[in-house]
């Protein structure tokens, strides 16, 4: 197509441009800050030859569409246009390439077929690189369901990568590895290429096109952000996807990432805390925007004379869990046949993981006039042989949730804690610290506070021989009061708490005003109680039971 012949006036057609794609990706073809393409919209700032050679294309693109599609809405034609094909690159990367050359270059607009370059790349890793970048500009159009960016369909994506002239090729490359062709065996639907049946203790499972996963990775590898990442960003992050997925299915890499955001406190400025295994980090902006809309929401709050604090009920927090990944290539004998998902559920390796950091953050921070907690407001599993990703998520509006952001100490301290909820042994008390937590974001009445911390109690010290009041208020005064008085004070203290609970229990009475206050009270000794188990007595935690940590605590 020759050059576009006739007067142009530049800031009418990228005004134009901006209002049919958006802003990123007109910001994208001209290559071009969105300050600059604002200043090139109100002519106060001038164009480069390339970039004048870049309107005088997107002038014509303007003419085709009137002409090709009358009466179409132009947001919904002007994609098929901007990534059609042409000498092997779509319209949007040539642009984009023109508008920052120093030289005018030859007209772009694609006209007719697409056209394939000879091949130049010699590896898949290569390939992947070339199609996201054919393919970023697409990533930038306005999504296609506003509440779920990268999660709804994006169709210029999905064209731009199954038309695209290198895919074939892509397909070639990735079956020369004996990885993949074993897996991706079978012919697929035509059209599409090699398909296998996979299944993951991710909860995937399927028929899977080689393609599909391509893509998927793809869409993995962008940054669904405020801003965008820039195009070799993106490519390069595209082939680190291409790669993650090639050591899964060649079992070199045997492992994934659960990502569970956490909801209730704010991290210390550029705070990240690596604990053992296991990362926590500030939700960056690409994760609030992938959150489920139904879950956001602001929470404001004061503690003390402290400054106002603001969090999410989506998660301000990030907790990175990498979990044991497998895949498995044979269909379930049946559609109830479950065993082998059981087998290989990374449930209870997350939820141990989550639970452990919850209540290291119970240890680690204590202020006055709030206890200080997270919860899980949305949780995605990464399931590098997918298409989809696992996502689940809880609605928090209704848990009673103190607002604070943790002082740099207070977040060291948490990481501390985590490290010691890993001691052996500390497995035997998982039920107490599940109680506590579950007392503390989920129970409602004081009662039930009350009920669940006396059960904490017991899983500590509790026996199913002899009576277990003074059992079990002995070892916990004996384990937190050194001073004999002191102890005994707090021996009857603690009796008096457990007979309030076994009335409540067995009906015998009701809970009055006057207990709240003692229903709290029997949370903070479970917690104090664990957290002395943890820090001073970790021998009695490699004790088999709660009968044999109180024998061992009350004959010393």
């Amino acid at each position: 197509m020759d050059e576009f012949e006739g007067a142009v006036d530049s800031a009418d057609v990228i005004s134009w441009v901006r209002s049919v794609v958006g802003v990123q990706i007109s910001s994208y073809l001209l290559a071009c800050s969105e300050g600059e393409l604002q200043e090139f919209a109100e002519s106060r700032a001038e164009l480069s030859p390339g970039r004048i050679a870049v309107v005088a294309n997107l002038a014509e693109l303007r003419v085709r569409i009137a002409a090709d599609a009358p009466g179409v809405d132009e947001a919904q034609v002007a994609p098929l246009f901007l990534f059609a094909f042409s000498e092997g690159r779509t319209v949007a990367r040539r642009l984009h390439d023109a508008a920052a050359a120093t030289e005018a270059p030859e007209a772009v607009v694609a006209d007719g077929p697409a056209q394939v370059a000879d091949p130049v790349e010699e590896t898949a890793d290569e390939v992947v690189r070339e199609i996201a970048l054919d393919l970023y500009g697409a990533f930038l159009l306005p999504p296609e369901i506003p509440d779920v960016p990268g999660l709804g369909f994006n169709g210029a994506v999905v064209r731009g990568f199954f038309g695209h002239p290198a895919r074939e090729r892509l397909d070639d490359l990735l079956m020369q590895d004996a990885a993949v062709a074993k897996v991706f065996a079978g012919p697929g639907v035509s059209g599409f290429g090699p398909a296998g049946y996979v299944r993951t203790n991710a909860g995937s499972g399927g028929e899977l096109h080689l393609n599909g996963l391509v893509r998927a990775a793809l869409d993995r590898a962008w940054d669904h952000g405020l801003q965008p990442p820039v195009p070799t960003g993106f490519s390069a992050a595209a082939a680190d996807e291409l790669r993650s997925m090639l050591a899964i299915l060649r079992k070199e890499n045997k492992t994934a990432t659960a990502r569970v955001h956490l909801t209730g406190v704010l991290l210390p400025e550029e705070c990240e805390l690596e604990l053992a295994e296991v990362r926590i980090r500030a939700t960056t902006d690409s994760e609030y925007r992938q959150a489920p809309g139904g879950i956001r929401g602001k929470l404001s709050g004061t503690v003390g004379d402290g400054e106002p604090v603001v969090i999410d009920y989506s998660g301000d927090i990030a907790l990175e869990i990498p979990y044991p990944y497998v895949f498995n290539t044979k269909p379930p004998k049946n559609d109830t046949d479950f065993s082998w998902l059981e087998q290989n559920n990374p449930g209870e390796t997350i939820q141990q993981v989550l639970t452990r950091v919850r209540f290291a953050l119970l240890l680690a921070v204590k202020r006055e006039q709030a206890r200080v907690q997270v919860v899980p407001a949305w949780q995605i599993l990464r399931d590098p042989l997918a298409e989809a990703q696992s996502m689940t998520w809880w609605d928090n509006r209704s848990t009673g949730l103190t607002p604070i952001r943790l002082t740099r100490e207070e977040a060291d301290a948490w990481a501390h804690w985590y490290g010691r909820l890993k001691t052996p042994g500390i497995e035997k008390i998982d039920l107490g610290i599940r109680r506590v937590l579950r007392a503390l974001s989920e129970r409602r009445d004081p009662a039930d506070v009350l009920v669940d911390a006396v059960i904490a109690w017991e899983n500590l010290f509790g026996t199913k021989d002899g009576e277990p009041t003074f059992r079990i208020t002995m070892c916990l005064a004996t384990l937190l009061e050194s001073d004999v008085a002191e102890r005994g004070a707090l021996r009857t203290e603690l009796a008096k708490i457990y007979d309030l609970r076994s009335k409540i229990v067995h009906g015998s009475a009701d809970l009055k005003v006057a207990d709240v206050p003692v229903c709290h009270r029997a949370l903070d000794v479970a917690v104090d109680a664990i957290k002395a188990l943890v820090d001073q007595r970790p021998d009695i935690l490699r004790l088999t039971d709660g009968g044999l940590r109180s024998v061992r605590l009350l004959l010393e």
